[in-house]
């Protein structure tokens, strides 16, 4: 993260990954299990600030990531009607994803104080989100959100406490989290 202007910043993160997944799918007629790999690169940049208000804090955001996961071919096994095969294969190729978002979180300080120096704050996040998804077809979507964020950081111990939910809606897909964060430093 560096700081461009005041109240500005851009940041910036690369991330790898691997997993390891079990396929096991069927109806009682059509039964397919199998194991497989993959593999993930993710990137992504995000040009934020803040803009100080009366009793309020406004942190808008833009974000643009670019992910990319591999799954290669995924060896399974099918069996119907009691016939077992264990030499099918799928190429299921890579699926690149770029996302562009726009978040303002709006900061609301609960205790009187500015949501810089708040021990306590309500944050608000709209969000109006596209992505773009090359799964074979290439689709392209965009949608928005809503999240909600209580903070409280007691200043005498350090401890932090979050909780938050967020939902989003872009194009069929829906989502929906509900996270909670209790850090004690000791």
């Amino acid at each position: 993260m560096t700081e461009l202007a005041t109240n500005i910043y851009l940041g910036g993160y690369l991330s790898l990954g691997m997993g390891r997944h079990d396929l096991d799918m069927g109806d009682g007629i059509l039964d397919i299990v199998g194991d497989y790999s993959s593999r993930n690169l993710e990137t992504g940049l995000t040009l934020s600030g803040t803009v100080d208000g009366s009793g309020y804090q406004v942190r808008p955001a833009l974000s643009a990531s670019y992910g990319y996961v591999d799954l290669g071919d995924i060896g399974m096994t099918g069996t119907a009607y009691g016939v077992v095969d264990d030499t099918l294969v799928l190429d299921a190729g890579h699926v690149p994803v770029a996302r562009i978002s726009f978040a303002p979180e709006v900061l609301f300080p609960l205790d009187g104080l500015s949501a810089d120096t708040s021990q306590s704050t309500l944050g608000v996040v709209p969000r109006v989100s596209c992505e773009w998804i090359d799964g074979g077809a290439g689709e392209d979507d965009s949608g928005g959100g809503l999240g909600f964020t209580l903070r409280h950081v007691d200043l005498a111990s350090g401890a932090r406490f979050n909780v938050g939910y967020d939902y989003e809606k872009v194009g069929a897909r829906e989502t929906s989290s509900v996270s909670m964060n209790l850090e004690i430093q000791f």
